[in-house]
Order: structure tokens, then sequence, then C-alpha cells
């Protein structure tokens, strides 16, 4: 059939939509039309869209009336022809049209031909025909879509060069040759039989909901993984193959009842880690290189694999069935499982099955097979119908059961394997280096011989070896000789009893071997020595498992990378211990069994670099013993000193951590936490000097003291005492605590946690070094919210120069509580405050630090003097302040405050500055034109009617933070870019202005916890005829969350426009929120929620989804300008869609009428560019 499709709209697939008039006029194209098309490409180059000049209705178009009116669509094929021999790129200009096909076909384009383009998608339904002669460079996504039937796909040795999608409700394809693709294949409907021949995927394979028959494939994964999450009736690959080239790997699908089968595997990457997860194997599977299984752990059934071949080390998790599983000499075997809650690690060896782990014939090639977790069984079963024998492994940590013998010939036991039978052990033997510098795995750099200079090349260093270093070891005397002792570069692990450097010459230098992707552990069973003489430079774990009792001497050496302390047994420290000093080696010390002693000596964690006791990576408690010794009862006792992001962790069992009178110093930039994890542990003397910030959790037996650091004090339950803390820099207390004494500074503030009570003991004392420049600020974080102070024993309980901002005394111990010369904001229940009456404040002087009482006077360009402002004291700058244009105000304290702020006459560049500063107003704010406003957080905090006069200065991060408070706009409000707007109390009115956003607008609270909020009730927006701008730098998001409880936001007739942003979002809650005007400019934009009584417009691709439907959430008229997504069901008035866009449906959208007007659905196309609709799914 021949069709000019003048109304340009493509149906696709089931979209539900009703309505009572549509304005458009289409046909509906499906799969059931009457007749495809055929559509050939004629003169050379060009564009897709370009249907007048390429797309001819016969191979040699002659005149106009032999080209089509329009472009193909999905029910027409298309064809690529010779041109007269002359190559040609075909343009697949996809960002501007919807480009579709059903059967495209490439036979005898001449060489040189190009498919490129990009921008979007291409759907293609039916076969695909490739040449030799050509090639791909199209950018955007090749979707092949089977809607029924089969179709074939030639390739012809073709790369496509970009991600590939089969998808579709029915049929399916089948690969008439090899199949390659240069990025990913997603597979998510239809049916791929790849007819016995190869797929080659350049990055990652994913399929899911389809069918795939690889019958004997290959399927070739040059880099990323293949992800075969198949059920599997629908995965048949028992007789294929799958080759690894990179560090990738095959994962099934976890969560599914059963395992699909795969059938060989080979992993040729001899560096990189290749892994196989969550399937059997039918096969050989063969790891060239370092490799990671992991079995199914959510189903009951165990993975079989016919036979594995590790040629490297392994890590290999949760439980596994072999038919035949062959460990390689000289490597390591870690068994482990994936999460605690999948405790199965069953290793088993299954009827007629065999197990091959055979050093090579000396203790230089030993096999080690260990648990993941040092003292924690993993099991070997054998229940293969024959005992097996297995020689040279060292075992640790390895059960043997089943109900055959699993015999270990010549090994050696490391502890905790129980079942085996040891024929020949092993013996423990003294090895010393000798030949200079060379490799670690090296046997003939070792000898027997205490006196020997020449290897006895037989044997290297195992768990049950102590190895030694000394004048014999043949390092060059000159110190500037540089010597390595080279340590393996493969994941593996090197290990000894004792090492010891005391005795060497020369400078040799432990070195760690890195290859890009390993490097490998060491293990220490005994004591370690260092020496001065030598150089420490093994960058790999380090893992000391003593047993018995043993030392540490570091000698002045560094430790440079993971560091964990979990043998059973006692470590003594003989001398200082350092840790490694900032990048690129940012790790903690575990301390996970055992004793430590330091013994009083110094610990110094260098930069970045924490301690963790008691707690593994994954941060859960361990509780197998450790025990914490800083210093000897009596004697000396050790400062720890720490510094950058780190956190120093003694989460010890009760009674396991012994601090006596040690010192844990905290110096330079970063934010430092001390901690002992909500265990009931105490602290001598922890300082935090000069940090960014500096967190603290427990108790103090001394002084807990902050200098220069924002300081925060966290609950530690049990609530530990805290003898006495002194903040001299800004802080908070969270949590309820109990202190004998705290001293706070002058000129910072304090934020006590809201709802919390902070108790003074009996005979404690609570004080403040403060002055009339220097007040000391007390808030409880929250304007509606309260803190308390307790003091017990009674007394009286004095501060001086205080604000108290929603803090009360708690008066049932009968104390009493002044604040003189001080300031009480919002509820002070049971507080004396004495405090001079409301002052107006006159800036005199010029430059000038806020606190400055030689700047303030009583009247303008009077003398100063006067006490710098509180929250009752208006002030003013004026044309007598001595300000110029080169002059500026300088708040230095973290807290201002002022009641109304005027700036009227000021106006000639003069700078009002304060970075990381919050500026509380308590009334009007009245800038001026010229000055500029450079506050790093302004909070307006007015409880009653207040005005705004922004007079072009843009504001820093703003806070309307007032449950009484009503403001009302001047002139315009805006923000510089990047910053936010936290609207959560009291009645913002934009008096018909514009209100620019740099970020985010935070209206009465977000969707995700802000702590203390829900949804404020006080918090209310009127918006008159404003238009509200958002205008971030593109790298960062624009948001609207109008989180407004019912009836609190009044839209009237404004617009908001988001301006820019590398993602545009405005939501609401669940509940009727009611917009007017809202436009997108940007990508990526989506509007959550909410109604729209005028209009919606996305110039960018966007979308919009509701949690409810019905005309309370209808959107009157909505506009899309490119690609967009309706999602959820809407009722919608108005709806006009662009040419050569792609749109999608989810759930029913109605076009109803409105106010007697009929619904309209505008979707006219123009001719090169149709528009699509459809579901979002095939079904």
């Amino acid at each position: 059939m021949k069709s000019l499709y003048p109304d340009l709209v493509v149906l696709r697939t089931a979209v539900a939509m009703r309505s009572r008039l549509f304005f458009l006029f289409f046909f509906l194209i499906t799969a059931s039309r009457l007749a495809a098309l055929d559509y050939y490409w004629v003169n050379g180059n060009g564009d897709w869209s370009d249907f007048a000049n390429h797309w001819a209705k016969i191979p040699v178009p002659l005149v106009p009336g032999d080209y089509h009116a329009n472009i193909p669509t999905s029910g027409d094929d298309v064809y690529f022809g010779a041109n007269g021999g002359t190559a040609y790129t075909v343009n697949v200009n996809a960002g501007s049209t919807v480009p579709k096909c059903r059967n495209m076909d490439w036979t005898a384009v001449p060489a040189g031909t190009v498919m490129g383009g990009g921008g979007g998608n291409l759907d293609i339904y039916g076969s695909i025909t490739l040449d030799a002669n050509m090639s791909m460079t199209f950018s955007g996504q090749v979707h092949i879509i089977a809607e029924g039937g089969t179709s074939m796909i030639f390739s012809d040795g073709v790369y496509f060069s970009t991600a590939v999608y089969f998808e579709g409700s029915g049929g399916g394809w089948q690969f008439m040759d090899d199949f390659f693709c240069n990025s990913d294949i997603q597979h998510t409907g239809g049916l791929i039989e790849t007819m016995n021949h190869d797929i080659t995927v350049g990055s990652t394979f994913y399929g899911h909901d389809g069918i795939l028959h690889l019958g004997t494939s290959t399927l070739k994964m040059v880099n990323g993984w293949a992800y075969l999450w198949y059920p599997p009736a629908q995965f048949e690959g028992a007789n294929s193959k799958i080759e690894l080239y990179s560090g990738n790997g095959v994962q099934g699908a976890w969560y599914r009842p059963t395992a699909i089968t795969i059938g060989s595997l080979e992993a040729f990457n001899t560096s990189y880690i290749a892994g196989l997860q969550y399937v059997n194997s039918a096969g050989t599977v063969r790891f060239h290189g370092p490799a990671a299984m992991v079995s199914n752990f959510t189903i009951p059934q165990t993975p079989l694999h016919h036979n594995v071949i590790f040629e490297k080390g392994a890590r290999i998790d949760n439980a596994n069935n072999f038919d035949a599983l062959t460990f390689t000499a000289g490597q390591t075997y870690t068994i482990g499982q994936v999460s605690a809650d999948y405790p199965n690690m069953k290793q088993t060896i299954v009827s007629g099955g065999t197990f091959t782990a055979m050093g090579a014939g000396t203790c230089s090639e030993f096999i080690t097979i260990r648990s993941w977790q040092y003292g924690t069984a993993v099991r070997f079963v054998n229940d293969s119908g024959n005992d097996i024998t297995v020689g040279c492994v060292i075992l640790e940590d390895v059960h043997a059961e089943g109900d055959n013998a699993l015999i270990n010939n010549d090994g050696v036991d490391l502890g905790n394997n129980t079942g085996w039978i040891f024929v020949d052990p092993h013996g423990a033997m003294d090895l010393y280096w000798v030949g200079g510098a060379g490799d670690w795995d090296d046997p003939c750099h070792w000898t027997t011989d205490p006196l020997g200079t020449v290897g006895d090349c037989n044997c290297t260093p195992n768990a049950a070896t102590n190895v030694f270093f000394t004048a014999n070891s043949g390092f060059s005397p000159n110190p500037s000789d540089v010597e390595y002792i080279n340590t393996l570069a493969d994941a593996s692990y090197l290990a000894c009893n004792d090492m010891d450097w005391t005795a060497v010459t020369g400078k040799p230098t432990f070195h760690s071997v890195y290859n890009g992707a390993f490097t490998s552990d060491q293990l220490i069973y005994g004591s370690l020595k260092y020496s001065p003489d030598m150089v420490q430079d093994f960058l790999g774990t380090t893992r000391f498992r003593t047993i018995g009792t043993c030392t540490l001497l570091s000698a002045g050496q560094i430790f440079k990378d993971l560091l964990f302390f979990e043998g059973t047994g006692e470590l003594s420290f003989l001398d200082a211990f350092s840790y490694s000093n900032g990048a690129p080696y940012y790790n903690d010390v575990y301390h996970l069994r055992g004793t430590i002693k330091t013994l009083g000596n110094s610990i110094d964690l260098g930069v970045n670099n924490g301690w963790q006791g008691n707690k593994d990576l994954n941060n859960n408690f361990v509780d197998h013993g450790a025990k914490l010794w800083l210093g000897e009862i009596g004697g000396s006792s050790s400062t720890v000193t720490i510094s950058g992001n780190v956190t120093f962790v003694a989460a010890y069992e009760a009674g396991k951590f012994h601090p006596v009178k040690s010192h844990i110093k905290s110096e330079g930039p970063g934010g430092v936490t001390v901690t002992a994890d909500n265990r009931p542990h105490d602290f001598w003397d922890v300082s935090f000097v000069n940090n960014f910030s500096g967190t603290f959790y427990g108790g103090i037996l001394n002084k807990l003291t902050y200098d220069g650091t924002y300081g925060i004090v966290a609950n530690s339950s049990p609530n530990r005492l805290i003898h006495e803390m002194e903040m001299k820099d800004d802080g908070e207390i969270n949590g309820n605590q109990t202190f004998d004494i705290v001293t706070l500074t002058g000129g910072n503030g304090y934020t006590l946690q809201n709802g919390s009570v902070q108790t003074i003991t009996s005979g404690g004392a609570f004080n403040t070094t403060s002055d009339c420049e220097k007040y000391v600020t007390l808030t409880s974080g929250l304007p509606d919210k309260t803190s308390e102070i307790r003091k017990e024993g009674g007394g009286a309980l004095t501060i001086n120069y205080v604000v108290l901002d929603n803090i009360t005394a708690d008066l049932s111990t009968g104390a009493t509580y002044s604040a003189v010369n001080g300031v009480g904001i919002g509820t002070t229940t049971g507080w004396s405050v004495i405090n001079s009456p409301a002052r107006l404040l006159y800036w005199v002087g010029g430059d000038g630090d806020w606190n400055s009482s030689a700047h303030w006077s009583l009247s303008s360009g009077g003398g100063g003097g006067e006490c710098p402002p509180t929250p009752l004291d208006n002030v003013f700058f004026d044309g007598a302040s001595g300000l110029n244009a080169t002059n500026m105000v300088t708040i230095s304290q973290r807290y201002a405050h002022c009641k109304d702020m005027d700036w009227t006459g000021v106006g000639n560049g003069t700078k009002l500055i304060g970075g990381n500063i919050n500026l509380y107003l308590f009334g009007n704010l009245t800038l001026s034109a010229g000055m500029n406003y450079e506050i790093g957080a302004t909070y307006f905090r007015a409880s009653q009617p207040a005005t705004i006069t922004s007079a072009g200065n843009k504001y820093y991060t703003t806070y309307f933070w007032s449950p009484t408070g009503e403001w009302t706009l001047m002139d315009d409000f805006e923000t510089i870019k990047d910053v936010d707007v936290y609207h959560y109390y009291g009645t913002l009115r934009s008096n018909n202005h514009t209100i620019g956003v740099g970020r985010i607008w935070w209206g009465a609270a977000p969707y995700y916890t802000v702590p203390g909020y829900i949804s404020s009730p006080t918090a209310k927006l009127f918006l008159g005829s404003s238009k509200m701008r958002f205008y971030p730098t593109p790298v960062w998001a624009a948001e609207g969350a109008f989180s407004y409880q019912f009836g609190n936001f009044d839209a009237g007739t404004s617009e908001i426009i988001f301006e820019s942003g590398v993602y545009l979002q405005l939501f609401a809650p669940a509940w009727l929120t009611e917009f007017y005007d809202v436009t997108f400019k940007g990508p990526r934009a989506y509007f959550g929620n909410g109604r729209v009584n005028n209009k919606l417009r996305f110039e960018k691709e966007g979308s919009f989804s509701s949690e409810n439907n019905g005309t309370d959430y209808f959107i009157y008229d909505l506009e899309f300008l490119d690609d967009g997504a309706i999602y959820g069901g809407r009722d919608i008035h108005k709806i006009k869609f662009a040419p050569g866009k792609r749109y999608t449906f989810q759930g029913t959208t109605n076009i109803i009428p409105y106010n007697g007007l009929e619904g309209q659905f505008i979707a006219q196309g123009l001719p090169g560019q149709y528009i699509e609709i459809k579901s979002d799914n095939f079904n």
C-alpha cells in the first residue's frame, strides 16, 4: 500500500488516553497496517530527515513524484544502494526527527559508506542486512524491536558503533553470521537465536526478560561484564563458550529461584580479576589470571560447576559444588561469604569428582587455602567417593568434612583446620636472606645457614618460617645505593612467623611491586623488628596474626597501607609507632583481636589515617576480645597524634580499653572524630587543635579541649561523664551530656541540640569568658524548639554577656540561673535575664569590625564606644559612617545580631562582609543600591511584620526563620548562583516582585529529612504575579521543594522559571499544591505532583509524574518542545507535542473539558519529523 501519511503521528503499543475531543488528524500506524512502503536512499550524503532529496520510491528516481513525501515509518523497508560507486554518509539525525524502519538493507553499498549521526534513537522493527563495505559511526542508540515473527540480522563483519537494544513483546531474531558491537548490548525482550555464530561485545551485555539461545556460539566480552539475568527457561547456553578479555566477568541473577547454566568460560587476562557469579557451568571454566567466584546466596540450590581451573589465586564466596576443581602451585585461595546473612561457605567435591591442589614439590611452591576472615572457619567437603590427597598446602581456618578423607601431605597447619589428615607436616624453619637485591619469592635468595652467603634455591618463607636479614644478606655498604627486596605483584600473600631486620647492614628497601591493579599483602604470625638502616616501602596490607607474646620494633620506620592486628596474642610496642603521612596512603589501623600494649610509646597516625578499635572494614563490631593499653599504670602513657579527615574509634568491649593517662591529640585541617562508639569507655585527655571540626563521643577523665576547631560533642550511650570541657571556638553539643566543668569562649556560638538537657554536676561550673564585644550565643538551633541547662545540687549558675536563644533552665534542682548583660530570644523559661534597654546604634569610623565598640555610637557621626548590637538594637549606616568604595564592615564572629538594619545613604561600593557567619535580623532590612552585601548566611527572624529592601543586592544562603514572622518584599529578592533559600517558618509575601534562587528553594521542608522537621505548619508563601527564577551554574541541580502544608502556598498568577542547571526539578507533597505558570528552559526537567492552573512548559526534554490523579491535580495547558514523558497519569485540558520528538506515557491520561471549553490534544508532525507516542512498555 502506498500512502503519504500527511498527518505525522506514530502511536506505538498501548497508550491509554481518554478525551472528549482531539484537535489533530493522523493515521494510526501500527503493525496491522495494510502494507509496507519501500524507501530507497539516493543522492549520496544527507540527513535521514531530508525525504525530498534522499528517500525515493524507486531505486533510480527520475522526477519529483518519484520521491516520498515523508521519512520512513516503523512499517517501511529502507534500502541503501550503490550510488554509482561513490561512498556516502547517511546522517541519522535522531535529535531532530524520529528515525524508524522495518527492514534495513545495505547490500552492495560502495566501500567507505558510513551510517553516522546521533542525538537520539534509531528504531528497527525487522531484519538488518549490513555490508562489509560500510562502517557505522552512529552515536545514538539502536533499538531493534520485535513485534511478532522472526527477523534476520546479517552483520557481514560490521561493528555496531553504539549501544544496541533488543526489545519487544513477541518474535525475535536470528543471527546469520557473527554479530559485533563496540558498545553495550541490552536484551529485554524477544528471542535471540545466534544460530551458533559468535557475538563480540565491546562493553556490557545486559540480558533480562528476553530469551537467549546461544547454541555453540562464543560470547566474547572485550571489556564489560555479561549480565545474564535470564530466568533459566529463557536461557540456553550449556554448549556455548564465554571469553573474557579484561577485568570483567559473568553474572547470573542472584534473585531468581534457580540459576542458569552456562557452558565453558575462559578468562584470558593474567593481571585483572575475572568474575563468575550466580551461575552453573557445564563446561570447563579456566582463569588465566586472578579470579573471583560468587555463588547464589538467596536460593537453597548450590550451583554445580563441571570443571574449574584456577591458574592464579582466587576468592571464592558462598557454597559451590564441583565435579572437578584445580588449584595451582604457588597461589593463594580465599574462601568467604558475600554477607553474614548467607553463611553457607561449603566447597563440595561431589560424587565422582576430583580436587587437584599439588604444590610443585618444593617449599617455594606451596598452595595456600584460607578463610576470608581470620578465625572464622570455612568448610571443604569431600563427597567424591574417594579419599583426596593434596600436597604442600598451607591451611588456615579450613574445616574438612564429608564422607571421604581430605589428606594434606607435607602441608602446614596454621590453626583451626579440623578434619584434615596431615601427613609429614612441613616443619618450622629459619630462613636468612642472601644475595643482595632480589625478589622475595626467589628461593635462591634464601638459605637455612645463618652464616651462609649463597641461597639454597629450595624454599621461600611461609607462615611457619622465621626470616632474618643480617650482615650476610649481601647489601651494599654505600647508603646511596638503592637495593630492593621486591614483593609479589599478583594480589597473593607473603607470610612469615618472625621477621627480624635488626642485624642488617647497608640500606635495603623492603619494596612492594604494584602492577597497576594489585600488590601483595604480608602476614606476620610472630614478632616484627625493623632497623633504622633499612627503608620500609611495603605498600600492601600488613596483618599481624600474633599468637602468644610478641613485640613490634618500628625503629623509625613508617607503615604505609592497611594494617590489621588480628592475632589472639599480645603485641607490645617497643618504641614509637608511625603510620603513613598523607597521600596516597590514606588508610586505617584495624585492631580486631588480641592485646596491644603501647608501653607508653607514642603513636603517630599521620594524615587521614585512623584507628578502628574492634571495628571491621564494614564498620561492624567484631567483639573477639581485642584489648588496648595506651600506657602503663604508674608509668608513662602514650600520646596518639591524628590529623586530617579521620576517626579514632575505641569501640572495644567493656573493660578492654585502657586510656591510662594518654593524650589523643588532633592537629591540622580536616574533620576529626574521636569516639567510643556507644561503648562504655572514658578517655583521659582529648584535644582538637586547628581542625575544621572535631567530634567526640564518650567520657573524659581529665579534659576535652577544642582550640581553633568547631567542636561537636555528641551523645554517647550509656551517657558518660565529661570531667572538663573547654571550647575556644564555635561548637555544638548533641544529646544529653553531663559535665563537671564547662568553659565556653566569648565571640562564639554554641548549639545545644533541641530537646536535649545539658547537666552540670553538683559542685561543677558553667563558665563563659565573654564581654560586650564577644558575646557567647547559646541556641537550640531551631526557633520553635528549646534546649535545657540543668545544674544539680542547687546553688547559683551565673553567666555573663550571653544571648540565650530558646534555652531554658531546670528549676527543679533548686538552682538559680542568671544571665547578666544577657539577651533572651524566644523561650528562656527559668532564667533571670538582666540586660540593657534597646538602642539605636550608628556605625562610625569607616573600615572596621562589626564587633568593635569603637565603631558604634548612639548618634549619627558621634563618638564610638558603644557595645556592638544585640537582637534588641536597630542599626544604621549612613553618610556619617565614614564609609567609601574601598571600605568594608567585617563580621568576624560566627553570630551577629540586630533588629532593624538600614544602609540608606551608603551606596558607594562599601561591603558588608562575613563569609562563614550567621547574621540574625529581628526586624526590617533596608540595603542600598551600590553597596555589596556579602554575608554567608542571613536569618530573617522578625517575630512581627517586617520589610526587606534589597536594592539590587544578592544574598548568599538565606533562611526565613521565625514561626510568627511575616516579611514583605519591597523590591526584587535574588541570591547569588548555587546557594539555597530555606523558607521553613513564617509568611513571605513577594509583593509581586521577582524572587531569584541560585540553586534550591526549600519551602516549608524538603521531602527528605531535615533534622527536627516534617513540614512546617507556619511557612506560608504568597507569590502574587511574581516571577520566581532558578539559575544555578550548569553543574548544579535547580530544585523547588514546595512542601507547604495545604493552603499555605498561593501561586497567584506567578511564573516559576527554571533557567539553568544540570537537572531541574519542581515537586510538591501529596496534598494539593497549585501552581500557575511553570517553565523549564533547561534539560532533564521534572515536575512532581501539584496542579498547574495555567501552563506547564518544557523547552528541553522533561517529564512529570503524580501520586494522585483527578481534577484537583490537573494541568490546564501542557506543552513539550522536546522529548517528554508522563508517568502515573493526569487530567489535562490541553496538551501539545513538538514535531520530530518522542513521548512516553504510563497509566491513563485524560484530556478533559474545562470551563465549557473542549479539551485539546495537539500532536501535529511535519514532513520528515514524525511524532512518536508510545507506552512505557511493550505489553
